[in-house]
């Protein structure tokens, strides 16, 4: 199951599970593009459209994969939403905006497969949440709730991995759209190549661990850009 599925990344990302023996694929988004995805003739892929931040989405979507005769196994949680801007300039509205796509979706996903034999449970949230960003003090926290959320499904003995990435690139572009990022945030970092970035998503979901960053960090260029010595 793939949240945030249709997005740069998310596309990429089916295609990589494909490619290491996936053959039944969940594509999860709020807008679903009118071509069925085609990722291998020997390939199920249901494509379905919601919004996981809303419980009862979540709970009729396991309801299908239920009866639709799938086994689910991993859960890659993808899905995000941005809203920029100084913490002044920030409401209540914004904050739920950003906290719903991250944190409720994950959380929904978390509840609502309770009692399977998950082998993944897999949060892609965002290295600015580890070092911090300018405008992204929302999603800084969504994703920190999100790591919070992974470390209560290890202490129960459930599978989860929270990865912080920086930008990836791809198709000969900088990548930033894919993690839905502002290009002004990641101006200290190389984006990652997408050769690297599937080969590092595969060690660490083997590695087992709770969290991760995975990010080509330029320690002088941040330094220079925050006014540190």
């Amino acid at each position: 199951l793939v949240t945030g599925a249709f997005g740069g990344l998310g596309s990429r990302l089916a295609a990589w599970l494909v490619r290491n023996g996936a053959k039944d694929l969940w594509l999860v988004g709020r807008n679903v593009p009118v071509n069925a995805a085609v990722l291998g003739p020997d390939v199920r892929v249901h494509m379905y459209a919601g919004d996981v931040s809303d419980p009862e989405t979540v709970e009729k979507l396991i309801q299908e994969i239920s009866r639709s005769g799938s086994q689910l196994r991993g859960v890659f949680h993808l899905a995000l939403e941005l809203s920029d801007g100084a913490v002044i300039n920030q409401s209540e509205e914004t904050l739920e905006r950003v906290f719903s796509a991250k944190w409720r979706g994950a959380w929904n996903l978390h509840r609502m497969t309770q009692g399977m034999s998950l082998d993944h449970f897999v949060a892609f949230s965002s290295v600015l949440a580890v070092l911090g960003g300018a405008g992204q003090g929302n999603y800084t926290a969504a994703c920190t709730a999100v790591d919070e959320l992974i470390a209560q499904r290890r202490a129960i003995g459930q599978p989860g991995i929270s990865i912080h990435w920086g930008p990836w690139a791809y198709d000969h572009s900088a990548g930033l759209k894919a993690l839905d990022q502002p290009q002004q945030a990641f101006r200290s970092f190389s984006p990652i190549p997408e050769p690297h970035g599937f080969e590092l998503l595969g060690l660490l979901m083997s590695l087992g661990g709770p969290n991760a960053v995975v990010a080509r960090w330029n320690q002088r260029e941040w330094k220079r850009l925050h006014g540190q010595a």
